[in-house]
């Protein structure tokens, strides 16, 4: 499918949402959805960078097959400002104060469409089947949705972000980590409330906010068994859920609705990551943690010569360093990502190519448009 197609498939879709949300009385299934709207779009490794820039920052980036998607997070100050620290009010997306308005929440750019998007996915999928994600070209990939919280998260704000999570994860379309002693399949006793989906019942316990699902809706399974959260499995859904920025470790390992369960993952500092760390205060898996991050033009990744980045050539201790980083959140099982590349759009290109080589887990980029469009025509090649 040509980035136009694209484009105008986005479009409708984009304007079926609209509808849904300013008419209250139409129901899901008495809308008419576009069918198949992501048929022949191929979902790529891209992270679509600066989304609040864009006129459609979900839509833009499904329209061109990005996999992961980052909502800026205001501070707690502003946030209690504006809200007066009520969980139940939206949450404010946006680079700085001034780029937020009333209509920029989280909600209305990522968390309804997303949840809109993936209830039509599922509509006639068999009870035995697993949930399906966005791409109906690959539909057991899940997409990211990256938190990127400007300040340290406050309990208060923390609280009202998985407040606004809970329909997708009501749903059971969000993935999750449980301990092996709480990874049941609805035959835990708890006192519990019961939603249906698509004839699946899933579990709700009603005072620790904790989720069981049948591991028949997961799209894979990981068993994983850490020091620090024990033996559990990793359940994998259409929408993964990743804390950046100025996230706490603590607060992913903490603050989820319990200790048993998790549904926000860390984005750990890549740099954490190098051997012989001496820094390093968490052992980060994929217990805890989805990927691992850095600035591309920190000092350590530069080598302290940062000329030749921003030409777009890499020294080899450079792309040597580079290499050992993606090594070692792969050995992980953690994706990597690089942020902040600077320098011209065809030196920016040959740096994504050096990326690309070396198996870097998710290309941050702003260009979403030309990098997609160009993939098969750079005739870069991507296992992931």
């Amino acid at each position: 499918m040509t980035t136009r197609s694209n484009t105008a498939t986005y479009h409708t879709f984009a304007l079926f949402i609209l509808i849904l949300t300013i008419t209250s009385t139409i129901t899901l299934n008495q809308a008419t959805y576009p069918a198949n709207f992501t048929a022949g779009i191929r979902p790529l490794p891209l992270q679509s960078h600066n989304d609040f820039e864009r006129e459609h920052p979900l839509f833009d980036a499904l329209a061109v097959g990005c996999t992961a998607f980052a909502a800026d997070l205001p501070s707690h100050d502003y946030y209690c400002q504006h809200t007066n620290c009520r969980r139940e009010r939206p949450v404010y997306v946006g680079h700085s104060s001034h780029a937020i308005s009333e209509v920029s929440t989280l909600q209305n750019l990522y968390l309804d469409p997303l949840l809109t998007v993936l209830e039509h996915a599922n509509t006639n999928r068999a009870i035995d089947e697993p949930l399906k994600g966005v791409y109906d070209d690959e539909p057991m990939r899940s997409v990211i949705l990256l938190l990127d919280f400007k300040d340290v998260p406050s309990r208060e704000m923390w609280d009202v972000v998985l407040s606004a999570v809970r329909p997708l994860m009501e749903k059971g379309f969000l993935t999750f980590w449980s301990a092996n002693d709480h990874d049941c399949d609805g035959s835990c006793e708890y006192d519990t409330h019961n939603t249906t989906t698509n004839n699946t019942t899933t579990t709700m316990p009603r005072n620790n906010g904790t989720t069981t699902f049948t591991s028949s809706l997961d799209s894979k399974t990981i068993r994983t068994n850490s020091p620090l959260t024990g033996s559990g499995t990793l359940h994998v859904r259409p929408l993964t859920l990743v804390g950046t920025g100025s996230t706490s470790f603590p607060f992913i390992l903490h603050a989820s609705p319990s200790t048993s369960h998790r549904y926000i993952f860390m984005d750990a500092p890549l740099l954490d990551l190098l051997p012989h760390n001496t820094l390093n205060k968490y052992d980060y898996d994929t217990s805890t943690t989805f990927s691992a991050s850095v600035a591309f033009h920190h000092p350590l990744i530069t080598l302290n010569n940062p000329l030749p980045p921003i030409l777009g050539f890499l020294t080899n201790p450079q792309r040597t360093r580079i290499r050992t980083l993606i090594k070692a959140a792969e050995k992980r099982g953690l994706k990597s990502r690089f942020w902040g590349i600077k320098g011209l759009p065809v030196c920016r290109r040959r740096v994504w190519r050096v990326l690309v080589e070396e198996g870097v887990g998710l290309l941050v980029v702003d260009e979403i448009g030309a990098v997609a469009g160009g993939w098969r025509a750079w005739g870069w090649k991507w296992v992931w």
